[in-house]
């Protein structure tokens, strides 16, 4: 028996053949089923794998209350590491930045597969990534629903006249301007950027003086851990003001972080407060 465990935890001196029996004779049984290790990895298979399929998720589940949360209720937490993900016994292994840098070799000698989620750099690139994925875990047709319900919520109405403008806020007081999938968001939806450098940025304190939005995104207040940020420029008096008195809408972090189908749920709000607007103004 320790000859096995060491063979299966420590992946030395063992062939890939070797390494396959053992850990089935350590658990019984063959090797089935999916896990995640990491956050983006959580979200993108609990969307897409129905969950008799699923073996565990990360402990990085537990900061999606929203959406990942309620769906990985009773499934193991796993760590992103060899020993754990063994654990569970997976055929496959699905993960975003999740794992140190010799986890793919050691689960590739392991006999695991690793499904390795593609980046979305663009609004664009959100369909094709996720159809690689569900084809690499055999769900092909929920593949198909989240990218038609995605299509379906990026066809956003034209409106006549200049766009309003829209100000994206977080918790550490950053905004973000041309070239992020933020911006995407935001133009998709039929508003103009506040912002208009590229990149990531501080509030622009100075031209909020002058100019306020004509309404503002949130995002990643719903994180407790918002509270830290103390000498944010979020809180900053003209901010708060602004944040009191401009219309908004507040979506989790959750929903921005991994630019996945979720970016298609915060463009659909985005575009209905967009013509909230346009009905306030005639």
């Amino acid at each position: 028996m320790l000859a096995i465990i060491g063979c299966i935890i420590l992946l030395n001196g063992c062939g890939r053949a070797e390494v396959e029996a053992s850990r089935a004779a350590l658990s019984g049984n063959a090797p089935s089923g999916i896990v995640s290790i990491d956050y983006c990895a959580d979200q993108m298979l609990l969307k897409l794998v129905d969950r008799s399929r699923i073996v565990g998720v990360s402990r990085e589940v537990e900061l999606d209350r929203e959406f990942s949360v309620p769906r990985a209720m009773g499934l193991p937490r796993v760590r992103p590491d060899i020993e754990s993900i063994l654990k569970v016994n997976p055929s496959i292994v699905v993960k975003s930045y999740g794992g140190g840098p010799m986890l793919d070799a050691q689960l590739q000698k392991a006999g695991i597969k690793v499904v390795q989620l593609g980046y979305a750099a663009t609004l664009a690139d959100i369909g094709p990534q996720a159809m690689t994925t569900a084809r690499a875990l055999e769900a092909e047709a929920a593949g198909r629903d989240m990218t038609a319900r995605l299509d379906s919520q990026l066809e956003v109405p034209a409106q006549q006249g200049k766009p309003p403008s829209l100000l994206y806020v977080t918790p550490g007081g950053v905004t973000s301007g041309p070239g992020s999938m933020i911006d995407d968001m935001i133009r998709a939806s039929g508003f103009r950027n506040y912002e208009t450098r590229a990149g990531w940025h501080n509030l622009p304190l100075e031209a909020l003086t002058r100019d306020k939005p004509d309404a503002v995104l949130m995002a990643f207040f719903d994180n407790p851990a918002h509270d830290q940020d103390a000498w944010s420029s979020a809180r900053h008096p003209l901010v708060r003001q602004i944040l009191r008195d401009v219309p908004r809408l507040e979506v989790s972090g959750a929903s921005v972080s991994c630019s996945n189908w979720m970016a298609g749920d915060v463009v659909e709000k985005l575009g209905a407060l967009r013509r909230d607007l346009g009905r306030r103004s005639l």
